[in-house]
């Protein structure tokens, strides 16, 4: 029983105890936090003082205990910068003839195949002619008989035998039948369809005894010489380029490249997507190319002789526009300084700068990202010149 009348009396005296710990540990830390302020602003008046003492005595001691950021430096590029756009277009040929059948007929036998070559003049298909040569064979007999017939009548004229009626009636007999085997024969070759140039036979779908009617498209030839690239190109690119400027050309599904030029820029604007047409000869020497395969010709829309430009990479932007860190002199060290610039043109990891740099300035190429105006420098073996 005493115990328990001992805890009951003992507990709240334990509990003020420590509820008020806490308050006088939080004064007791205030007032040793102000007690080292008033330290440490003794401490840094006497280190002032001993360092302005130092350095009235060694020049070199300030620049000695400053804490430097290792940085590459070198100058801005000055010269000539071009600017150029990949524009996609496809293949063609100015030899991309289409073959219609002049006759209407059955397919009797087709020569050649999808992508294989032919030179001109050689024979692709050729169309059921039964009729027709059954009607030349007929002209050819009734022709010979007149033949015979007009030569005996010709002769009996010239001896004065029988009438100018009818040697008249023989002779031209004789050539109106003439006539007709011409054109007959004429006929006759068009059911011979012909290659109209020197190429490859492309989209011929048709099979042998399927007939086709007159004007119906068979095949087509696409010439393996006069390849150009045909390349629609923005609007806002007019004016931009000429004929015969260079272009660079890359063929994606071979991995080739070469080199030519514009050779004809449309003056008409697709109102549907807004574009014109650019059109890119390709050299003779380029084996690979095929109709309507993809190709990359990369235009040049701008160049600048005279142009000051940077890696686009060091080029930052804060509030007040778009700055490159620079290395200026100061107290006999080197820090870093903010230069604003107007930016022009950027292409493969350069831009054109318009305004803002000289060219003479020493830029700030590597570690620019670990400096902020005022920060001393200290140039690495990489810096450039």
């Amino acid at each position: 029983m005493k115990i328990q009348i001992l805890a009951t009396l003992l507990i709240p005296t334990i509990i003020g105890i420590y509820s008020c710990a806490p308050q006088e540990d939080l004064e007791g830390k205030k007032a040793k936090l102000a007690s080292l302020r008033e330290e440490a602003v003794k401490i840094q008046g006497e280190i002032g003082a001993l360092e302005k003492e130092i350095i009235e005595l060694d020049t070199n001691f300030l620049a000695s205990q400053r804490n430097y950021t290792l940085v590459s430096i070198g100058q801005a590029n000055k010269g000539k910068f071009i600017h150029k756009v990949d524009v996609r277009g496809t293949v063609a040929s100015k030899n991309n003839i289409l073959v219609s059948s002049k006759v209407m007929g059955s397919i009797m036998s087709i020569k050649k195949e999808n992508g294989e070559s032919v030179r001109e003049g050689d024979i692709v298909m050729t169309i059921d002619a039964t009729i027709l040569q059954n009607n030349i064979a007929e002209v050819q007999a009734q022709l010979e008989l007149a033949i015979t017939l007009f030569e005996k009548q010709k002769a009996l004229w010239d001896q004065e035998i029988g009438t100018e009626v009818q040697y008249l009636q023989a002779k031209t007999n004789k050539e109106t039948l003439e006539k007709r085997l011409s054109t007959l024969r004429a006929q006759l070759k068009d059911y011979y369809i012909k290659a109209p140039a020197d190429g490859q036979v492309n989209n011929l779908d048709m099979k042998i005894g399927e007939t086709v009617a007159m004007g119906t498209p068979v095949f087509r030839v696409v010439g393996t010489s006069q390849m150009y690239i045909q390349a629609s190109v923005s609007e806002r690119y007019i004016g931009k380029f000429k004929i015969g400027d260079s272009v660079d050309i890359e063929f994606p599904s071979t991995n080739e490249s070469t080199s030519s030029t514009i050779s004809a820029i449309g003056r008409v604007i697709n109102d549907e997507n807004r574009t014109f047409v650019v059109e890119v000869d390709i050299p003779e020497n380029v084996n690979l190319a095929r109709a309507n395969q993809v190709a990359v010709a990369t235009l040049t829309d701008y160049s600048n002789d005279k142009a000051i430009t940077v890696p686009t990479k060091i080029i930052q932007f804060d509030n007040l526009g778009n700055f490159i860190f620079v290395a200026e002199k100061a107290e006999n060290s080197l820090v870093a300084e903010k230069k604003y610039v107007t930016t022009g043109k950027s292409f493969r990891g350069k831009t054109e700068i318009v305004s803002g740099l000289t060219g003479k300035e020493q830029i700030i190429l590597e570690g620019y990202r670990d400096v902020s105006k005022g920060t001393f420098l200290k140039s690495s073996d990489l810096a450039k010149s």
